[in-house]
């Protein structure tokens, strides 16, 4: 085999190495760019997506309150209401008589 062959065989046999190095040094860099970026603009919309959901989280949490504190009130209208009703009818009842 001539030197030339043998540095053929050479070539061929570091050529392998070398585009697994290749390879592995472009996916670094992909990683810290490419994939980076898209990294960043996919958190930007999950946390949009989360904002969202929180907002209308609230706003539900917020209606039922009302929902709750509407239904409170009535509640204690209608208990207080007969109460007063009563205690005036006491009143009127007792108003004609003194001792």
């Amino acid at each position: 085999m001539t030197q030339f062959e043998q540095n053929v065989s050479n070539l061929l046999a570091n050529l392998e190495a070398e585009r697994q190095a290749f390879e592995s040094e472009r996916l670094m860099e992909i990683r810290s760019t490419t994939l980076e970026t898209f990294r960043r603009e996919q958190e930007a919309i999950c946390d949009e997506g989360i904002a969202a959901l929180q907002k209308k989280r609230d706003e539900a949490i917020s209606q039922k309150e009302e929902e709750l504190k509407a239904a409170l009130k009535a509640e204690c209208e209608r208990k207080f209401g007969a109460a007063r009703s009563n205690l005036e009818m006491v009143k009127r009842i007792f108003a004609g008589t003194t001792n």
